[in-house]
């Protein structure tokens, strides 16, 4: 019984780690021309849960090249994300 403990442990530690060695796809975000507020609340919970993941992903990811790419894309994203914000605000406004 013990032993079948100790398995389970060691398994479900194992595939945890694999997760967190997943890399994460980018968020969907939405066009600025035909967004509404709802979708922009989501594309926020989504670029969030996305630069969270990818954080647990650059701590395993051991290779450098992978590394830098990972860090240039989540760049990529939260510029992108922080852009259609200003441009929804501003269309927005008038």
């Amino acid at each position: 019984m013990l032993r079948k403990l100790a398995v389970v442990a060691i398994i479900g530690s194992v595939s945890s780690m694999s997760m967190a060695c997943d890399r994460p796809n980018k968020p969907e975000l939405p066009s600025v021309e035909t967004a509404v507020l709802a979708q922009m609340v989501k594309a926020q919970k989504d670029v969030k849960k996305y630069l969270k993941t990818s954080e647990a992903y650059l701590k395993c990811e051991r290779n450098n090249g992978r590394h830098d790419k990972m860090v240039n894309e989540m760049t990529r994203v939260g510029t992108t994300f922080n852009k259609l914000v200003k441009a929804y605000k501003e269309k927005s406004a008038s």
